[in-house]
């Protein structure tokens, strides 16, 4: 069996003066003056006439956070000759309790002006545009569409009836006029207007001619009353004379319907008569 090698280790002083204790088998050093109580330190080994070097260091407890605040900011216009600069400067020093505080000082350059870019959106991407169209939002309300701007508008009935000679009963609606629902975003208000010639068979008859909102009975948004005692009486509606001008004015997307009827007033033995030939009538909505 081969003999074990037997290391033996001397002292060595190198250039600045500091004593090592050298292993001559592996050529291990270590100070002679380090300090076993440190928990640390260094080992150099040559084993083919090269110089290693290996450190261990003791974990020591957690340190704790430095705070950093803004002591002063400078923006520089984007072509300025100065570059940008950071600086940091300790103002409270760290304690056990807490880490250091540092104030930075901080000059920046501004960004350059990008380059003018295209356009997002054309008004062909919304189909195909005419003049005076703008971008609405759909009615399903997740995107937007082409629509023309609903501002107001005249709403006339799809057909006009007689009331025919012998007619007694009140009312007698003799047109209904239609606003459906959506027709216009915003509160809009209704101004009724028409004409009819009432022919009565007595003297004592007296027929009104009433606009009525969204039933043959209800609010009256439009009359003209007629005088009586005459045979022939030509009536005329126009806007909401005589009526709350607050009926008149409907929520935006609501609908709306408006009654046209002959209502007698007096003369109740007295028959008339209202040809549509003489009647005429619609609604002019506008802007509440």
């Amino acid at each position: 069996m081969p003999l074990q090698p037997v290391a033996t280790a001397r002292e060595v002083v190198d250039e600045f003066g500091r004593t090592w204790i050298e292993v001559d088998l592996a050529r291990f050093r270590m100070l002679k003056d380090s300090n076993p109580e440190s928990g640390m330190y260094l080992l150099i080994a040559a084993p083919a006439g090269g110089l290693g070097g290996f450190a261990a260091l003791a974990e020591g407890p957690p340190g704790k956070s430095p705070s950093i605040i803004l002591n002063s900011f400078e923006e520089l216009p984007s072509n300025h000759p100065t570059p940008g600069t950071a600086s940091l400067t300790e103002i409270v020093p760290a304690t056990d309790a807490a880490g250091a505080v540092y104030a930075l000082d901080l000059a920046i350059r501004r960004g350059a002006a990008g380059e003018p870019g295209a356009a997002i959106i054309t008004p062909s991407d919304y189909g195909t545009p005419t003049p005076g169209q703008f971008l609405i939002v759909n009615t399903a309300g997740t995107g937007f569409a082409l629509g023309t701007p609903k501002l107001g508008g005249v709403h006339h009935p799809a057909e006009i009836s007689s009331a025919p000679s012998g007619t007694t009963g009140s009312p007698f609606t003799v047109a209904v006029v239609n606003i459906e629902e959506g027709t216009y975003a915003n509160d809009f208000k209704l101004m009724p207007q028409g004409e009819c010639r009432v022919e009565g068979a007595g003297p004592s008859l007296r027929v009104n001619f009433v606009a009525r909102l969204n039933a043959n009975d209800g609010p009256v948004i439009g009359i003209c009353r007629g005088v009586g005692g005459t045979s022939k009486e030509r009536l005329n509606i126009s806007g909401c004379s005589g009526t709350d001008d607050s009926l008149s004015v409907i929520n935006g997307g609501e609908g709306a319907t408006v009654f046209f009827n002959t209502e007698r007033q007096s003369g109740s033995l007295n028959s008339y008569s209202a040809l549509d030939d003489y009647i005429s009538c619609s609604v002019l909505v506008t802007q509440a």
